[in-house]
């Protein structure tokens, strides 16, 4: 679990400011303010009810957002009294969700591959899928924003793209962050265009990304969800095993 702590890390600190407070730290993308993902506060003690009211309450200046997004560790859980109480008060609980698999142990006989030779075509192909996927569920602009703000990561390769096809169209992407002093890799941003969701692109994107990170020497996988996401099934079908689980507590 320290390795996929460390890395995960290392991820948000491609794009966020970091800064530590006594009992919990800061992060937040300034080039990127729309981004829920990328602004979020991460308890690292175990505050009272009242402490945790008032940071909850103090989250949104604190990051400079209007929403507040806080994770609490693994570890701390709330009773039904203080849920309630943060029920009433508008906020939302969910569960973040952490899944893992060894390169190893992942089955790629059955991947899908059209990807083409030509790299720098793969990754424009990747880049058009994530912009039309974000597009229609996110509007056009935070779209764009988002696929500048990653753009430089994916050109110097700190970010690997993957893309899968049907009869030559691009119709999804995601990408793997990797860590080679850790040897470990985040899978992130998952895609696939919506008339093409149920057909197994989705499985053939994630075992493409696995079979990859095997080649680099990456030993473990790791990917982020929610629980209100639901699609914690899918990639336990996959084999991807849950290794951590901790509340988060937000609101728009």
């Amino acid at each position: 679990m320290l390795h996929i702590e460390q890395t995960e890390d290392l991820y948000f600190q491609l794009f966020c400011e970091k800064k530590n407070y006594p009992g919990y730290c800061s992060y937040s993308d300034k080039q990127l303010k729309d981004m829920f993902s990328h602004q979020f506060l991460r308890v690292c003690s175990y505050p009272d009810k009242d402490h945790l009211y008032t940071l909850l309450q103090e989250a949104p200046c604190i990051l400079g957002t209007e929403f507040t997004h806080v994770k609490l560790p693994s570890t701390m859980w709330l009773g039904p009294r203080v849920t309630d109480t943060l029920s009433q008060k508008g906020y939302l609980l969910d569960l973040d969700l952490v899944y893992a698999i060894q390169t190893s142990e992942l089955s790629l006989n059955e991947v899908r591959d059209e990807t083409p030779d030509d790299k720098k075509k793969a990754m424009k192909d990747a880049w058009s899928v994530m912009y039309e996927y974000d597009a229609f569920h996110h509007g056009a602009f935070f779209a764009r924003s988002k696929l500048q703000r990653k753009q430089p990561y994916y050109l110097n390769e700190t970010i690997l793209l993957f893309a899968c096809y049907e009869n030559g169209k691009p119709v999804g992407s995601t990408e793997l962050f990797w860590s080679r002093e850790h040897k470990t890799a985040k899978l992130e941003e998952l895609s696939v265009l919506d008339d093409y969701q149920g057909r197994g692109f989705g499985s053939s994107l994630v075992k493409k990304a696995i079979r990859e990170a095997g080649k680099l020497g990456i030993s473990t996988v790791y990917l982020v969800t929610s629980q209100s996401d639901g699609a914690q099934y899918f990639y336990e079908k996959l084999g991807f095993s849950k290794v951590k689980e901790s509340l988060t507590i937000h609101n728009f």
